[in-house]
């Protein structure tokens, strides 16, 4: 069994990883959205593949058996920093891409779904070598954490000095160090947590937790794109209010795994959900009178930052509550 101490070696890996996994998809929906000429169709196919591929990756690795969890791990991240080189090469076989409908989806799913397939992969991955659920928990909060940074660092800080084929290495480089430690960790023989065999009862849990985590996953993929489209109208639909949106959004999620991810929490936080984005439905209308009390006030300056407070205020605490179902989630299972 792992150790208790092993949690921290495990911490840095994960945040950079969750970093490098959201400055691609910001570079990749760009990508899409210089292709298509439509950012708004960018946005919903980068975030609907994303989703998908994070899904089956996860319901993937996490019933795999991982011998030496920390290498395994290491493997899928290096496969994702391969395909985030080779992306341009990949993009030419479907240069031009089809202008809308099945073909454009297919194309789409065909370059995005096997990155984000390894992204959902990588915590399964490395959780197989922790000791607790807790432990879960709290590593998937330090990724979320990790997102947050990636989703600010790329479109303000890289994408304007770096351009986007820079960025998109730079994000490579980071999924390979992350993919390095690992497997660093793995050649010095930290091993899987033993697996526990569930009985009747714990199998029953088990089932009423994933409707619980499913139920929670779609109602926030729901929340996040209205709350993405509402951010267009209000601050114009550039990367940078995309960017926003999903920092607010993972910011809330690492802030309620993180505080509120434990078993006992998870039906309160469920309700809470709901309770929290219904009563954050009611802030809307007042944002455009707050954004323009900002500018009057600070002028242009104030314009980005006012908005991500704002946001945070209309997002109304949802994404901590969806946060804590998830981190519950781990926690009880």
């Amino acid at each position: 069994m792992v150790a208790r101490s092993r949690l921290p070696l495990l911490l840095p890996p994960l945040a950079l990883s969750g970093a490098a996994a959201l400055v691609l998809e910001v570079v990749w929906m760009r990508r899409l959205a210089l292709l298509t000429g439509s950012g708004g169709l960018a946005v919903v196919l980068t975030l609907a593949l994303y989703m998908a591929g994070l899904g089956l990756g996860g319901l993937v690795a996490g019933r795999a058996a991982w011998r030496r969890a920390p290498l395994g791990y290491g493997c899928v991240e290096a496969a994702a920093a391969v395909w985030a080189l080779a992306f341009p090469l990949l993009l030419d076989l479907f240069v031009p891409l089809p202008p809308e409908g099945a073909g454009l989806a297919l194309a789409a799913a065909a370059l995005l779904l096997p990155p984000a397939c390894l992204a959902g992969a990588t915590l399964p991955a490395a959780a197989a070598a922790l000791a607790t659920p807790r432990e879960a928990a709290v590593l998937y909060a330090v990724n979320t954490a990790g997102a947050v940074a990636g989703t600010l660092a790329g479109p303000f800080l890289l994408l304007p000095y770096l351009g986007i084929r820079g960025t998109e290495v730079a994000a490579a480089l980071a999924a390979a160090t992350a993919g390095a430690w690992a497997v660093g960790l793995g050649l010095q023989g930290v091993r899987p947590a033993p697996v526990a065999h569930p009985t009747p009862a714990t199998a029953r849990a088990s089932r009423v937790v994933l409707v619980a985590a499913g139920t929670a996953g779609l109602a926030a993929m729901a929340l996040e794109v209205s709350w993405t489209r509402l951010c267009a109208l209000l601050l114009g639909g550039s990367v940078h209010a995309l960017a926003l949106v999903l920092a607010v959004f993972l910011a809330g999620v690492a802030v309620g795994a993180g505080r509120f991810g434990r078993a006992r929490y998870l039906a309160p936080a469920l309700l809470w959900l709901g309770l929290l984005a219904a009563a954050g439905t009611l802030a809307w209308r007042w944002l455009p009178h707050g954004l323009g009390l900002a500018w009057a006030l600070g002028g242009e300056a104030l314009h980005l930052p006012a908005g991500a407070v704002l946001l945070a205020l209309a997002m109304g605490g949802a994404p901590v509550a969806s946060g804590a179902v998830f981190g519950a989630a781990l926690d009880a299972s």
